[in-house]
């Protein structure tokens, strides 16, 4: 499934062919990313990138993950999903991360906004969230450019480069 977002921007469901580019970058942006994602540092070869495409296939099959690379003029600049989603209660959580090169454009805002879309006419989601580093301002920024309401602190929410970390967890009904 390909989502077009602009001209020189779409979404691509992620795909074992991906592997290679999505380490490529991982590498190249390791302390960016290790700022605020925990799976950086367990990163040691393209086989755990291909692990996780594995079981992000899988899990979208068994439809509780959708999960996407970001491409921008023909190249990965990052990965979006909606995961860990609640098919009894019509929850969906949103997580994605971009290069630093590609960061302050707005495509994030732009992809949440179109799969806020998706997750509510194809998935039938209800409720939609997403959490970020307490510390995080330019995650933070998207929900709340988005129409994210602010629920709560998450203490010590998420282990992240040796410690752990609170979390803001905003939310928005999509109706």
């Amino acid at each position: 499934m390909t989502i077009d977002l602009s001209e020189t921007v779409r979404l691509e469901l992620i795909a074992p062919h991906h592997a290679d580019e999505i380490y490529e970058i991982s590498v190249a942006n390791r302390e960016h990313l290790r700022t605020w994602l925990t799976w950086v540092d367990n990163m040691k070869s393209v086989t755990f990138i291909k692990n996780f495409i594995e079981g992000a296939l899988k899990q979208y099959k068994e439809k509780t993950q959708y999960c996407y690379v970001i491409i921008e003029n023909e190249k990965i600049i990052g990965r979006i999903s909606v995961h860990n989603i609640d098919k009894q209660h019509k929850i969906g959580e949103f997580g994605y991360w971009l290069i630093k090169s590609a960061e302050g454009k707005g495509i994030i805002t732009l992809a949440c906004r179109e799969l806020l879309s998706v997750s509510k006419e194809h998935f039938g989601l209800k409720k939609m969230e997403i959490k970020c580093g307490t510390e995080n301002l330019k995650s933070q920024a998207i929900p709340e450019r988005l129409g994210f309401v602010f629920d709560s602190i998450i203490p010590k929410g998420e282990y992240v480069n040796g410690k752990m970390i609170d979390l803001k967890l905003f939310v928005k009904e999509l109706g």
